[in-house]
């Protein structure tokens, strides 16, 4: 996304839980509330947004991509 230039309109978060989608219901619904506020407010949401109480990662930096 650097590259490309538009790394401001990228925010990635993890869960704890394995799988490349497995969201619980309350997960859903922070994700959905953050990204409505980032549209009416047009600020980035902070990491309090995806809190660990919800099974959120906070800090957590994948591998480099081996490819």
């Amino acid at each position: 996304m650097q590259q490309a230039g538009s790394a401001d309109a990228l925010i990635q978060v993890y869960t704890a839980l394995p799988g490349h989608c497995s969201f619980s219901a309350p997960q859903y619904l922070a994700v959905l509330g953050a990204m409505e506020q980032w549209l009416d407010t047009g600020a980035k949401p902070d990491p309090s947004a995806f809190p660990a109480s919800l099974g959120f990662a906070p800090g957590y930096v994948p591998a480099p991509w081996p490819f």
